[in-house]
Protein backbone atom coordinates (compact mmCIF):
# COMPACT_ATOMS: atom_id res chain seq x y z
CA UNK A 1 0.00 0.00 0.00
CA UNK A 2 1.46 3.37 -1.00
CA UNK A 3 1.14 6.52 1.07
CA UNK A 4 -1.75 8.01 -0.91
CA UNK A 5 -3.80 4.84 -0.48
CA UNK A 6 -2.97 4.77 3.23
CA UNK A 7 -4.01 8.42 3.60
CA UNK A 8 -7.34 7.80 1.82
CA UNK A 9 -8.05 4.73 3.89
CA UNK A 10 -7.14 6.49 7.14
CA UNK A 11 -9.41 9.44 6.28
CA UNK A 12 -12.26 7.03 5.52
CA UNK A 13 -11.80 5.20 8.82
CA UNK A 14 -11.86 8.52 10.69
CA UNK A 15 -14.98 9.53 8.76
CA UNK A 16 -16.69 6.21 9.60
CA UNK A 17 -15.75 6.49 13.26
CA UNK A 18 -13.94 3.13 13.19
CA UNK A 19 -10.45 4.55 13.82
CA UNK A 20 -8.93 5.11 17.24
CA UNK A 21 -5.88 7.33 17.71
CA UNK A 22 -2.97 6.20 19.87
CA UNK A 23 -1.11 9.43 20.60
CA UNK A 24 2.59 9.12 21.45
CA UNK A 25 5.29 11.43 22.75
CA UNK A 26 6.52 12.39 19.27
CA UNK A 27 3.33 14.35 18.61
CA UNK A 28 3.99 16.50 21.67
CA UNK A 29 7.66 17.08 20.84
CA UNK A 30 6.74 18.97 17.67
CA UNK A 31 8.44 19.10 14.29
CA UNK A 32 11.73 20.88 13.57
CA UNK A 33 10.14 24.29 13.01
CA UNK A 34 8.04 24.06 16.18
CA UNK A 35 11.04 23.03 18.28
CA UNK A 36 13.04 25.91 16.77
CA UNK A 37 10.31 28.24 18.08
CA UNK A 38 10.65 26.76 21.57
CA UNK A 39 7.44 24.75 21.36
CA UNK A 40 6.91 21.11 22.25
CA UNK A 41 7.62 19.14 25.41
CA UNK A 42 10.85 17.20 26.03
CA UNK A 43 10.93 13.62 24.77
CA UNK A 44 12.07 10.57 26.70
CA UNK A 45 15.78 11.06 25.88
CA UNK A 46 15.71 14.69 27.00
CA UNK A 47 13.87 13.74 30.19
CA UNK A 48 16.33 10.91 30.85
CA UNK A 49 19.26 13.33 30.56
CA UNK A 50 17.51 15.96 32.70
CA UNK A 51 16.75 13.46 35.48
CA UNK A 52 20.30 12.09 35.41
CA UNK A 53 21.75 15.59 35.62
CA UNK A 54 19.40 16.71 38.40
CA UNK A 55 19.85 13.63 40.60
CA UNK A 56 23.49 12.77 39.88
CA UNK A 57 23.09 9.58 37.86
CA UNK A 58 25.75 8.52 35.36
CA UNK A 59 24.54 7.82 31.84
CA UNK A 60 26.02 5.48 29.23
CA UNK A 61 26.57 6.26 25.55
CA UNK A 62 27.67 4.13 22.61
CA UNK A 63 30.68 4.86 20.39
CA UNK A 64 28.56 7.19 18.23
CA UNK A 65 27.37 9.20 21.21
CA UNK A 66 23.87 7.71 21.31
CA UNK A 67 22.24 7.44 24.72
CA UNK A 68 21.97 3.82 25.89
CA UNK A 69 19.84 4.42 28.97
CA UNK A 70 16.03 4.46 28.92
CA UNK A 71 13.76 6.78 30.91
CA UNK A 72 12.10 4.21 33.14
CA UNK A 73 15.29 2.67 34.65
CA UNK A 74 16.91 6.09 35.16
CA UNK A 75 13.77 7.39 36.86
CA UNK A 76 13.81 4.28 39.07
CA UNK A 77 17.41 5.01 40.10
CA UNK A 78 16.52 8.65 40.80
CA UNK A 79 13.73 7.57 43.12
CA UNK A 80 16.28 5.56 45.11
CA UNK A 81 18.47 8.65 45.38
CA UNK A 82 15.60 10.95 46.37
CA UNK A 83 11.96 10.47 47.25
CA UNK A 84 9.43 9.50 44.59
CA UNK A 85 7.36 12.68 44.92
CA UNK A 86 10.38 14.92 44.26
CA UNK A 87 11.39 13.02 41.12
CA UNK A 88 7.88 12.99 39.68
CA UNK A 89 7.31 16.66 40.41
CA UNK A 90 10.60 17.47 38.67
CA UNK A 91 9.55 15.50 35.56
CA UNK A 92 6.14 17.16 35.42
CA UNK A 93 7.75 20.60 35.86
CA UNK A 94 9.91 19.93 32.79
CA UNK A 95 6.77 19.15 30.80
CA UNK A 96 4.43 21.78 32.24
CA UNK A 97 6.66 24.72 31.31
CA UNK A 98 6.44 23.72 27.64
CA UNK A 99 2.67 23.19 27.60
CA UNK A 100 -0.02 25.73 26.83
CA UNK A 101 0.38 26.06 23.05
CA UNK A 102 -0.94 23.05 21.08
CA UNK A 103 1.14 21.86 18.15
CA UNK A 104 0.12 21.21 14.55
CA UNK A 105 -0.54 17.52 15.18
CA UNK A 106 -2.90 18.29 18.07
CA UNK A 107 -4.76 20.99 16.17
CA UNK A 108 -5.24 18.75 13.14
CA UNK A 109 -6.57 15.92 15.29
CA UNK A 110 -8.86 18.27 17.22
CA UNK A 111 -10.33 19.54 13.96
CA UNK A 112 -11.32 15.94 13.14
CA UNK A 113 -12.56 15.35 16.70
CA UNK A 114 -12.01 11.56 16.78
CA UNK A 115 -14.23 9.64 19.16
CA UNK A 116 -11.39 8.00 21.08
CA UNK A 117 -7.78 8.97 21.67
CA UNK A 118 -5.58 6.80 23.88
CA UNK A 119 -2.29 8.19 25.11
CA UNK A 120 0.54 7.55 27.55
CA UNK A 121 1.53 11.25 27.44
CA UNK A 122 1.30 13.39 30.57
CA UNK A 123 0.93 16.76 28.83
CA UNK A 124 -2.32 18.64 28.15
CA UNK A 125 -1.60 19.77 24.58
CA UNK A 126 -4.43 17.78 22.99
CA UNK A 127 -6.90 18.92 25.65
CA UNK A 128 -5.92 22.53 24.90
CA UNK A 129 -6.31 21.99 21.15
CA UNK A 130 -9.77 20.44 21.62
CA UNK A 131 -10.86 23.32 23.85
CA UNK A 132 -9.63 25.91 21.35
CA UNK A 133 -11.50 24.06 18.59
CA UNK A 134 -14.70 24.25 20.62
CA UNK A 135 -14.88 20.49 21.11
CA UNK A 136 -16.24 18.85 24.23
CA UNK A 137 -13.81 16.20 25.48
CA UNK A 138 -14.05 13.79 28.40
CA UNK A 139 -10.64 13.19 29.98
CA UNK A 140 -10.18 9.80 31.64
CA UNK A 141 -7.23 9.25 33.98
CA UNK A 142 -8.67 6.44 36.14
CA UNK A 143 -10.26 3.15 35.05
CA UNK A 144 -13.27 3.74 37.33
CA UNK A 145 -14.27 6.70 35.13
CA UNK A 146 -14.87 4.47 32.09
CA UNK A 147 -18.34 3.09 32.96
CA UNK A 148 -19.73 6.62 33.44
CA UNK A 149 -18.71 7.93 30.02
CA UNK A 150 -21.54 9.04 27.69
CA UNK A 151 -21.59 6.68 24.71
CA UNK A 152 -21.06 9.19 21.92
CA UNK A 153 -18.92 11.74 23.73
CA UNK A 154 -15.31 12.07 22.48
CA UNK A 155 -12.88 10.88 25.11
CA UNK A 156 -9.16 11.02 25.86
CA UNK A 157 -7.82 8.06 27.83
CA UNK A 158 -4.59 8.96 29.64
CA UNK A 159 -3.21 5.56 30.58
CA UNK A 160 -0.16 6.78 32.53
CA UNK A 161 -1.68 9.81 34.27
CA UNK A 162 -1.31 13.52 33.57
CA UNK A 163 0.32 16.66 34.85
CA UNK A 164 -2.54 17.58 37.17
CA UNK A 165 -1.58 14.71 39.52
CA UNK A 166 2.23 14.32 39.46
CA UNK A 167 2.32 11.77 42.30
CA UNK A 168 0.13 9.36 40.29
CA UNK A 169 1.99 9.32 36.98
CA UNK A 170 3.44 6.02 35.74
CA UNK A 171 7.16 6.76 35.54
CA UNK A 172 9.35 4.11 37.20
CA UNK A 173 9.54 0.36 36.81
CA UNK A 174 7.67 -0.05 40.09
CA UNK A 175 4.93 2.30 38.83
CA UNK A 176 4.50 0.26 35.68
CA UNK A 177 4.32 -3.05 37.56
CA UNK A 178 1.69 -1.53 39.86
CA UNK A 179 -0.21 -0.22 36.83
CA UNK A 180 -0.16 -3.71 35.30
CA UNK A 181 -1.72 -5.12 38.46
CA UNK A 182 -4.32 -2.42 39.09
CA UNK A 183 -5.30 -0.89 35.73
CA UNK A 184 -7.50 -3.74 34.59
CA UNK A 185 -10.19 -1.43 33.22
CA UNK A 186 -7.71 0.46 31.07
CA UNK A 187 -6.12 -2.73 29.75
CA UNK A 188 -9.53 -4.18 28.93
CA UNK A 189 -10.42 -0.99 27.07
CA UNK A 190 -7.20 -1.09 25.04
CA UNK A 191 -7.78 -4.73 24.10
CA UNK A 192 -11.43 -4.10 23.17
CA UNK A 193 -10.42 -1.07 21.11
CA UNK A 194 -7.85 -3.11 19.19
CA UNK A 195 -10.43 -5.78 18.48
CA UNK A 196 -13.15 -3.41 17.34
CA UNK A 197 -11.29 -0.57 15.62
CA UNK A 198 -8.58 0.38 13.19
CA UNK A 199 -5.79 1.88 15.28
CA UNK A 200 -3.68 4.80 14.08
CA UNK A 201 -0.43 5.38 15.95
CA UNK A 202 0.71 9.01 15.95
CA UNK A 203 4.00 10.03 17.52
CA UNK A 204 5.42 6.62 18.37
CA UNK A 205 8.90 5.43 17.38
CA UNK A 206 9.80 1.75 17.06
CA UNK A 207 11.99 1.96 20.18
CA UNK A 208 9.38 3.78 22.27
CA UNK A 209 8.98 2.17 25.72
CA UNK A 210 5.30 3.07 25.91
CA UNK A 211 4.61 1.61 22.46
CA UNK A 212 6.10 -1.64 23.71
CA UNK A 213 3.82 -1.39 26.75
CA UNK A 214 0.82 -1.29 24.42
CA UNK A 215 2.18 -4.12 22.26
CA UNK A 216 2.74 -6.20 25.40
CA UNK A 217 -0.92 -5.70 26.31
CA UNK A 218 -1.89 -6.87 22.82
CA UNK A 219 0.31 -9.96 22.93
CA UNK A 220 -0.62 -10.79 26.52
CA UNK A 221 -4.35 -10.73 25.78
CA UNK A 222 -4.70 -11.53 22.08
CA UNK A 223 -1.66 -13.66 21.24
CA UNK A 224 1.43 -13.27 19.04
CA UNK A 225 -0.52 -13.05 15.78
CA UNK A 226 -2.88 -10.39 17.09
CA UNK A 227 -1.65 -7.53 14.90
CA UNK A 228 -2.15 -9.63 11.76
CA UNK A 229 -5.58 -10.74 13.02
CA UNK A 230 -6.58 -7.19 13.82
CA UNK A 231 -5.57 -6.05 10.34
CA UNK A 232 -7.74 -8.80 8.84
CA UNK A 233 -10.67 -7.89 11.08
CA UNK A 234 -10.40 -4.24 10.12
CA UNK A 235 -10.25 -4.99 6.41
CA UNK A 236 -13.11 -7.51 6.53
CA UNK A 237 -15.39 -5.00 8.27
CA UNK A 238 -16.25 -7.19 11.25
CA UNK A 239 -17.42 -5.25 14.28
CA UNK A 240 -19.17 -2.70 12.05
CA UNK A 241 -22.17 -2.80 14.36
CA UNK A 242 -20.10 -1.07 17.03
CA UNK A 243 -19.06 1.86 14.87
CA UNK A 244 -19.50 5.24 16.45
CA UNK A 245 -21.11 8.03 14.49
CA UNK A 246 -23.64 6.06 12.54
CA UNK A 247 -26.08 8.96 12.48
CA UNK A 248 -25.98 10.93 9.25
CA UNK A 249 -25.33 14.38 10.75
CA UNK A 250 -22.49 13.10 12.93
CA UNK A 251 -20.93 11.30 9.97
CA UNK A 252 -21.17 14.40 7.78
CA UNK A 253 -19.54 16.61 10.39
CA UNK A 254 -16.74 14.08 10.81
CA UNK A 255 -16.21 13.93 7.03
CA UNK A 256 -15.87 17.71 6.88
CA UNK A 257 -13.37 17.67 9.74
CA UNK A 258 -11.32 14.88 8.17
CA UNK A 259 -11.03 16.80 4.92
CA UNK A 260 -9.95 19.96 6.77
CA UNK A 261 -7.39 18.03 8.82
CA UNK A 262 -5.95 16.44 5.70
CA UNK A 263 -5.45 19.94 4.38
CA UNK A 264 -3.64 20.97 7.57
CA UNK A 265 -1.55 17.82 7.51
CA UNK A 266 -0.96 15.58 10.50
CA UNK A 267 2.83 15.04 10.39
CA UNK A 268 3.23 12.12 7.97
CA UNK A 269 6.40 10.46 9.32
CA UNK A 270 4.73 10.04 12.73
CA UNK A 271 1.66 8.18 11.52
CA UNK A 272 1.03 4.50 10.88
CA UNK A 273 -2.11 2.39 10.76
CA UNK A 274 -2.64 -1.08 12.16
Amino acid sequence: MNFEELARQTAQELFDGTAVIFLGAGASMGDDSERADGKGVPGSSALTKAIANRFGIELKYDADGNLLNALRPIASLAVKERDESTVKKYVIDQIRRRCGVPLKAHMALASVNPHTIITTNYDDLYETAAREAGQHLEKVVRPDQLPRLPQYCPRLLKLHGDLEAPDRIVLTGADYRKWQREAGGFKDKVVATLQESVCIFVGYGVGDETLHDILNIIEGNLGDSSLITLRARARSGRGAGRRVGGHGRVRQRRRDRVLRARGQGIPDPWTSAV
